[in-house]
């Protein structure tokens, strides 16, 4: 199955929220309020990669098309064996929002927190390396978490099926969550 964020899929988080789940030491923890404290970049984008070079090409591409253009594009080679990271360092030496992290196969979870320990944007999304966002995806859900005062962001997506699209609604609410 292959999902379009395109009709915005995405929990989008304060990086603060994330610094005990990824176990930051206290000298990392110094960093990390620096860092936060000063920011330039307005999102994060945390790509796992593991063998997936028939769509790599399509999902940097649809995050380098954004409008939003103060983002950092993370991307932890989970240890590929198909090449797919050498078309993210060709992205890279164009591009330099797009840094590689390389570590051994330990799995989506454990690659998403290494993008975490190297995250410095306000806020944090992460797509799945064989999926592909719409132009406006990152634009639309920062200026709704800047204008509701919220940490998280959550909002419908598109998954194709059996060769169709379906869309999925969001239906998750508390009072930190507005759904787009």
């Amino acid at each position: 199955m292959r999902c379009e964020i395109g009709e915005y899929f995405l929990f989008l988080r304060r990086i603060t929220h994330y610094k005990n789940i990824a176990k930051v030491t206290q000298s990392q923890d110094v960093m990390w309020s620096t860092i936060c404290m000063n920011q330039s970049i307005s999102v994060s984008v945390i790509i796992p990669l593991y063998n997936v070079k028939p769509f790599v090409n399509q999902c940097l591409d649809s995050l380098l098309a954004q409008t939003l253009t103060a983002f950092e594009l993370l991307v932890v080679n989970d240890g590929s064996t198909d090449g797919s990271e050498m078309i993210v360092e060709e992205y890279g030496k164009k591009d330099p929002r797009i840094h590689l992290f390389h570590q051994t196969n330990q799995g989506v979870a454990i690659a998403r927190n290494t993008g975490i320990l190297h995250a410095k944007g306000e806020y944090i999304t992460f797509v799945d390396a064989d999926d592909f966002v719409e132009k406006d995806y990152l634009e639309h859900l920062y200026q709704s978490a800047i204008q509701y005062k919220t940490s998280i962001v959550v909002a419908n997506f598109k998954s194709e099926v059996e060769g169709k699209w379906v869309e999925n609604e969001s239906v998750y609410v508390t009072n930190r969550l507005v759904l787009s």
